[in-house]
């Protein structure tokens, strides 16, 4: 069993009939693993309970995760820190993380943050 892409076309002549099929079949087998794993990656990211914000080397934010939301009450264009939309504070344990370029290069950060306030 292989993994393909197919696109194509038939030409039928004025019966009806298909006289000529033209077009690209790719095999696709080492990409579906890739994407495969991608896919399965993103969901789990979704469905983590710990909030979850990537941002570019300068500190912008690129992505939060919605249980980063949930817990602040903020929109990914409203972030602040440690303080949630009512006004109140809260202790977040949070673990950050550089993404690198493949020379080396700080790219990305990525946060994994967990509001531990009622432990504390």
């Amino acid at each position: 069993m292989h993994w393909v892409w197919v696109k194509g076309r038939g030409y039928t002549d004025q019966n009806g009939r298909v006289v000529l099929v033209s077009g690209v079949i790719m095999d696709i087998d080492e990409r579906k693993p890739a994407e495969e794993r991608y896919r399965l990656q993103a969901t789990a990211l979704q469905e983590a309970a710990n909030a979850v914000v990537l941002t570019d080397h300068k500190g912008t934010n690129l992505y939060v995760h919605p249980a980063f939301e949930q817990m602040t009450a903020y929109r990914a264009n409203e972030v602040f820190v440690n303080r949630k939309k009512d006004g109140s504070l809260y202790t977040e344990e949070m673990t950050v993380a550089p993404v690198r370029s493949e020379n080396g290069d700080i790219s990305y950060f990525v946060a994994i943050k967990q509001d531990i306030t009622e432990q504390k």
